[in-house]
């Protein structure tokens, strides 16, 4: 027609300029941009959907962002874009940037990981690909009433006169209104509310960081530490050009954005390819909208991942200038033709929808680039191809002007568009949009999951996005449970920000969790390595336990070591069936007080020199007067009034009360004898309080005396209860509950330290408390306690975990519970929970009733029945990831890839612990996994080692010591050090 053919003519006017073909003035407010036409623009960095990307998912994240829009497109004045760009290029540069935090805690920390960080990278390298989302709204002069409107024009320009300010080429400070500011900021705020219902994951951007972004897209050579120099920002003055000053003082000012932007010129190549820089673009449009839209991702994954794209949808409101023109050249025409009579009625109709609909002007254009002209001219036919099998779409190039539709594709860069506009409801306009591009909560983290898409998914354990912190892992045996809570601990340890080790007690029925406590103490200094502790709990051997340790220099327990005390002795006063006396709780509590009191008095323990000999060599040293009945606790409070606390804490677990004490208390006690009678009252429970400490006196003899292991010295703490936990019917439940108790409170005590503490100190030991209290609770706390079903019936030890969920959110401490079924937890573990990992898949009956038990969608229940969630396969486990937050309940299909060094910290497979044990004493635990790794690249030997077990042909009798011995052979060919 004549009219597209003026159009064309009208955009064959080139610029000179790179900048004049963005419309970017300056910063006006926090995150809000101004054009030179006294637009305002907002850009919206856009994570993706919270959700599975299930049918019914897709249609609630459509329905809202369509009431979004036609509210907003209700009144003409606004111009919506949004743009999605994908690009391998960048995904290495990512996944550093990702996880940088990490390797600057890991320095901080002084711990060796650097391997295991560059193999998580690598691992997650080969899986994942860079691409972001973006949404900017500008807002015009339409949207104000044309009266009010001439008026603040004239004002403003009142005053630009009053300062001279006729700059050409510095910022107009003075075109943005402030009506028109007010109406702005009232869309982004709806538009994010929105974004939100439809379960979108959005946040605006500030001025600086939608500069960077506009910056990157439009200059792919750009840094990405880019710093546009924004208004109101101290800057240096620019020297004037050629020694003399400009006459208009221009050198005062701040560069327009758009100078800054595109500083780099351009350069027309041949065939419609572009060049900025070194980089070469070329870039196509939309001309005829399919009729049919498949959903964005049909898009997505008929492009190659390694051929990097953008594609911006840009929507504008209001009829354009050519509307009139067209309805009045089509009415004048029809009679020439019936089609043109078909298109006026078109026309008619979509004014009519325009009320309930709004029918708005719609455009499409997209671009790659490479930096030879050939992969450039290949990447262009494939992303052509694809973009015309979407939904059989026609597309064009515009070679009339091509800078002019590149920049079209660069998010906020103008509100006009070159490309061909078609006029459509809002509602089609939805269906092109990238809704179902799935979110990445986080952006910072060690721990790198992946969703099903290959967007990279970083985890961040306690993080302030859910609080309180509560994790529950639902996994049959052989699913990645174990390793994936092991890298949950790695991750905890590399927290951004982290400076010390983090304080985390891991509980488990097993080896499972040693290697990864191994593998980071081995990693760090010598002087450091007692912060890491891994125990296997045994009722034989030398070590001793004292579960009624109390603190330096104090006489009495804090409230929730009472509470611990309290409650363990109680497990010890029951008999096998779980019953005690009736009045034994009451009496228990009175006891505890008491018995802390002989303590500290005439039940004192008294001070023998040769035991502690660097206490013995300061009492030497500080002329400390010792007299025939000298107490620990006497020398104890000594070194806390010199703040010698290492030491005052070594004379502590000497002075505290053991098991027997509360024997003794009991037999001897006045007040108690009053207030429940002697032995022979069936209303007092002290006899059968007596028989049962001196039952599990004989029974459990790691309690019978001073502590002989130091776990508050360490901050990782593994527990490993194999050889204590029982399945004996009879004596089973009050044993198992009796160690898991125990457990609980070794790796886990200290965690609940808070100022509320502090009431109980006294006052010339305060400061140290103070500081004891503060460095608890500025440092991630984690309880994780595996095998859950082994608590199943231990009523006391639910009892206990149920309090660290209900009151540990209050202190930041993160509870995490795993089991093998849904059923081991406690309705009030699901409801205080905010994650659930469920791994593997399972049957469709199962997965109904954890359906109602979890609130899970149709779509979690889905990807658990069909296969999508599964154990360890190339590329990682699957797993459905269900969070909460406060704006509601969301979830994700993970996969979760592991490297080989990993793999091998993370086996507990009995041969693979005494090779990777024998390997790693050898050579050292960063060349010892490594070559573990390269040699048996699946994170076991087991394999092989089965294969020659089950050889006529082998004769050895020590398969294991022949592997190592191989193993060892190949790190001397290589040259590998052996350690001394």
């Amino acid at each position: 027609m004549i009219i597209d053919k003026l159009f064309k003519f009208a955009s064959s006017f080139r610029n000179e300029h790179a900048f004049n073909y963005l419309d970017l003035c300056h910063n006006t407010e926090a995150n809000i941009l101004v054009t030179d036409t006294g637009a305002l623009v907002t850009v919206f960095k856009i994570n993706g959907l919270q959700a599975i990307p299930g049918e019914k998912e897709w249609k609630n994240a459509a329905n809202n962002l369509l009431s979004a829009f036609q509210t907003i497109f209700k009144s003409d004045g606004v111009t919506v874009q949004w743009v999605y760009e994908k690009d391998d290029n960048q995904t290495q540069r990512e996944l550093i940037r990702h996880t940088r935090p990490s390797v600057d805690a890991m320095k901080a920390i002084g711990l060796d990981l650097m391997d295991i960080y560059q193999e998580n990278i690598k691992v997650n390298r080969d899986w994942v690909c860079f691409e972001s989302s973006h949404i900017a709204i500008w807002s015009d002069f339409r949207l104000i009433e044309p009266q009010l409107l001439k008026k603040r024009l004239n004002e403003n320009a009142t005053k630009a006169a009053d300062i001279e300010l006729f700059l050409s080429d510095v910022p107009n400070v003075f075109v943005a209104i402030n009506e028109l500011i007010v109406k702005h900021k009232s869309i982004v705020e709806e538009f994010m509310y929105n974004l939100g219902r439809a379960k979108i994951l959005a946040k605006t951007l500030n001025s600086e960081d939608a500069c960077n972004v506009i910056k990157v897209q439009y200059d792919k050579e750009a840094s990405p530490l880019w710093k546009a120099q924004l208004i109101g920002e101290l800057r240096h003055i620019k020297a004037p050009k050629n020694g003399e000053p400009n006459n208009d003082g221009s050198e005062l000012f701040w560069t327009k954005l758009n100078e800054q932007i595109a500083s780099k010129p351009f350069e027309y190549k041949n065939a419609g390819q572009l060049q900025i820089g070194q980089m070469l673009y070329k870039s196509g449009m939309i001309e005829t909208f399919p009729i049919t839209v498949k959903p964005f991702r049909s898009l997505v994954e008929s492009i190659d991942s390694n051929l990097p794209f953008r594609i911006s949808f840009k929507i504008m409101s209001g009829k354009g200038f050519d509307w009139s023109l067209r309805q009045n050249l089509l009415a004048f025409t029809s009679f020439l033709s019936s089609d043109n009579s078909r298109v006026q009625a078109e026309m008619h109709n979509l004014e009519q929808m325009s009320e309930t609909d709004p029918f708005v002007r719609f455009a499409v254009s997209f671009t790659t680039w490479a930096k030879e002209p050939e992969t450039l001219m290949y990447n262009y036919s494939r992303l052509d191809q694809a973009i015309q099998g979407w939904g059989v779409s026609q597309t064009l190039e515009d070679k009339s002007d091509e800078m002019e539709l590149y920049t079209d594709t660069v998010i906020a860069g103008k509100a006009k568009t070159s490309a061909t506009q078609t006029y459509v409801p809002i509602s089609e306009c939805i269906k092109f949009m990238p809704i179902d591009r799935t979110a990445n909560i986080w952006d910072k983290g060690f721990l790198l999951f992946r969703t099903l898409q290959g967007v990279c998914f970083p985890w961040t354990p306690i993080s302030p996005i859910m609080k309180p912190s509560i994790e529950l892992y639902i996994a049959r045996s052989r699913q990645g449970k174990s390793v994936l809570s092991n890298s949950i601990l790695a991750a905890l340890t590399l927290s951004p920000g982290n400076k010390i080790l983090p304080l985390a007690a891991t509980i488990d029925v097993g080896p499972s969790s040693i290697g990864i406590h191994k593998m980071i103490r081995d990693r760090l200094p010598d002087s450091e390595k007692h912060k890491v502790i891994t125990y296997v709990l045994s009722l034989e051997g030398d070590d001793y336990i004292n579960p009624f340790e109390k603190n330096p220099c104090l006489d009495t327990l804090f409230m929730h070591q009472r509470a611990f005390v309290a409650g363990f002795l109680l497990l010890l006063s029951q008999n096998s069936r779980g019953e005690m006396h009736e009045n034994m709780e009451g009496y228990v509590d009175a006891l505890i007080e008491e018995v802390y009191q002989y303590k500290a008095s005439e039940g004192a323990t008294a001070y023998n020199a040769g035991i502690l000999p660097e206490v013995d060599q300061w009492i030497a040293e500080n002329d400390f007067k010792l007299y025939e009945d000298t107490k620990w606790v006497e020398i104890e409070k000594a070194l806390g009034d010199a703040n010698e606390w290492k030491l005052a804490q070594e004379c502590c677990v000497l002075s505290s009360p053991v098991l027997n004490d509360f024997v003794t208390v009991a037999n001897q006690s006045g007040s108690l004898l009053r207030m429940y009678g002697d032995s022979n009252d069936p209303s007092s429970p002290k006899k059968e309080f007596v028989l049962r400490m001196t039952e599990s006196a004989k029974k459990y003899p790691i309690f019978t005396s001073h502590s002989t292991l130091n776990f508050r010295a360490a901050r990782l703490r593994s527990i490993d209860l194999q050889n204590v936990i029982t399945k004996d019917e009879i004596i089973g439940p009050r044993q198992n509950g009796i160690m898991f108790m125990l457990a609980l409170y070794l790796g886990s005590g200290d965690f609940f330290m808070n100022p509320d503490c502090l009431k109980a100190v006294d006052a010339k030991y305060l400061d140290h408390y103070k500081q004891v209290v503060k460095e608890i609770r500025s440092s991630p706390c984690r309880l994780f306690m595996d095998e859950f079903h082994q608590c199943s019936g231990l009523r006391q030890t639910v009892v206990n975990v149920e309090r660290y969920m209900r009151e540990g959110g209050k202190w930041g401490i993160n509870s995490a519970l795993a089991s093998q079924e849904a059923g081991d937890f406690t309705p009030t573990m699901i409801r205080q929970a905010t994650s659930y990992f469920f791994l593997g898949g399972n049957s469709i009956e199962a997965v109904k009733a954890l359906k109602d038990q979890f609130s899970l969608s149709h779509s979690d229940f889905t990807v658990l029945t069909d296969n999508t969630v599964h154990g360890p396969k190339k590329g990682g486990s699957s797993l459905l990831y269900v969070y909460k937050t406060n704006e509601g309940q969301f979830s994700q299909v993970l996969k979760f890839p592991v490297g080989p060094q990993m793999l091998w910290a993370n086996s507990s497979n009995p041969d693979d612990l005494i090779i990777k044990d024998e390997i790693n004493a050898k050579i050292g635990s960063n060349r010892g996994l490594s070559l573990l790794g390269e040699l048996y690249n699946g994170g076991t030997a087991e394999s092989e080692i089965q294969r020659r077990r089950s050889d006529e042909n082998t004769v050895s009798k020590d398969i294991v010591k022949d592997v190592i011995d191989e193993i060892l052979e190949v790190a001397a060919r290589r040259g590998i050090p052996f350690l001394t």
